[in-house]
């Protein structure tokens, strides 16, 4: 799948924009998911990428951050179900597991994300 290639290709671009050292001497890189998005728009449209593909790569670098975590309400739940289609988040996922492979993690869902899927289930029904 050519635009999860990419995403996975482009997806931390923005660190090395966003790079800043912390007061404990651990770096930081708040944002980059932003900064990288732009960054993509314009690389994509530059190499001739065609705006559909161009579109879903952008989305999956600026939303690949996301972190849930247990105290998420509903609300909070539901606002991100309005913004990522259920298609959009498998293409989260796989991403989210060729990052980890890449870093030299387990190459499976991390334990956050099952229990961020059911909790968007329980919403839905």
């Amino acid at each position: 799948d050519l635009a999860l290639r990419l995403a996975g290709l482009l997806h931390d671009i923005g660190k090395s924009r966003t790079r800043r050292m912390g007061e404990d001497g651990v770096p930081t890189f708040h944002n980059h998911e932003v900064v990288g998005a732009r960054q993509t728009i314009r690389i994509l449209k530059r190499t001739g990428f065609d705006d559909a593909l161009i579109d879903r790569v952008t989305f999956l670098v600026r939303n690949h951050m996301f972190h849930y975590t247990p105290d998420w309400t509903d609300q909070a739940v539901r606002k991100f179900m309005r913004r990522v289609s259920p298609e959009q988040m498998r293409d989260l996922i796989e991403l989210r597991i060729a990052d980890r492979k890449a870093s030299g993690k387990r190459a499976s869902v991390p334990r956050p994300v099952y229990d961020f899927l059911s909790h968007m289930e329980r919403i839905r029904t």
